[in-house]
């Protein structure tokens, strides 16, 4: 998956699952801003 498409997957993600959370960031691929995302951690 290209990194922007993952990053918009990992914002909705965040997004959602922030108010159960009381800290929650993106990780793996998308932190280091591969080209190409294998998953969303």
């Amino acid at each position: 998956m290209e990194l922007e498409n993952a990053k918009k997957i990992a914002d909705v993600v965040i997004k959602r699952l922030s108010p159960y959370c009381q800290k929650i960031e993106v990780a793996g691929s998308i932190r280091r801003r591969k080209a190409i995302a294998h998953d969303i951690d």
